[in-house]
């Protein structure tokens, strides 16, 4: 894999949400490193982080010229997107596990009232 494609990962990956503003922050960036790129074929991994810095350098400087009313916007909707599939993971396990233990005491009370001997007594007349 050349640097290039191994560097704009590592930015993207660095990026703790990636919504519609960092997606375009991000095709922005990459045109740019792009541009760079055919400018100088050979460049290396450390060339780019000396040229842009490094992802989280990016990243910070990003988030740092961002509004911060936007920013906390959505790392509040991210925390109650985690919020709500965490709440929905923990009623499922209740949930599976209450029809479990339900149906187990279903199965022992219909075990208990199911006939498992049979006595048959017999008389003569005489």
């Amino acid at each position: 894999m050349n640097a290039t494609k191994k560097y704009l990962r590592n930015v993207r990956s660095s990026f703790p949400v990636f919504r519609k503003n960092e997606r375009q922050f991000f095709d922005e960036f990459k045109l740019t490193v792009d541009e760079y790129k055919a400018l100088y074929p050979e460049c290396s991994m450390d060339d780019l982080n000396k040229k842009f810095g490094t992802p989280k350098e990016i990243v910070i400087d990003y988030f740092n010229n961002m509004d911060s009313e936007k920013y906390l916007s959505t790392m509040r909707k991210s925390l109650y997107i985690k919020i709500s599939i965490v709440t929905t993971l923990v009623l499922f396990i209740i949930f599976f596990f209450l029809q479990t233990y339900l149906l187990f005491q279903a199965r022992n009370n219909f075990e208990k009232s199911m006939i498992k001997t049979e006595e048959i007594t017999i008389i003569q007349n005489e």
